[in-house]
């Protein structure tokens, strides 16, 4: 749970009305194979393929399984943020913009496939993602 400055809560610290996130009896936890992350993407419709990709790369992070390309990457970045930030509020915003910036980067390889495809005449409807 975040409160309204963005900083993390406890599961006690949260007020009742609120939807717990990655803990044991939380609203949104791991279900059998699946990652919070991948819940989350599930329950509220957003399988689209930048975040599935993101998705498997938080999978393998959390629980392994198989390797995304970028995987090894994102966990040296997270590994180095966590070596020297001792702030969970500082170093959960810092994990935010490095998967932001991630998604923007997959968003952006995704459009030029795209419009590439479309002036080959392979794709002739834009997708979402």
């Amino acid at each position: 749970m975040l409160n309204s400055k963005s900083h993390l809560l406890t599961p006690s610290e949260s007020p009742k009305y609120a939807l717990g996130y990655d803990f044991d009896g939380a609203t949104f936890t791991h279900i059998d194979n699946f990652v919070t992350f991948e819940v989350l993407l599930h329950n509220f419709r957003l399988e689209i393929p930048v975040l599935k990709k993101i998705a498997e790369i938080v999978h393998y992070l959390d629980i392994g399984g198989f390797e995304p390309p970028d995987a090894i990457g994102i966990e040296k970045v997270i590994q180095g943020l966590r070596s020297q930030i001792s702030n969970d509020n500082q170093l959960f915003g810092l994990a935010n913009y490095v998967f932001d910036t991630l998604l923007c980067r997959f968003k952006k390889r995704a459009l030029m496939i795209q419009e590439k495809e479309i002036s080959l005449g392979i794709l002739v409807e834009p997708v979402n993602f």
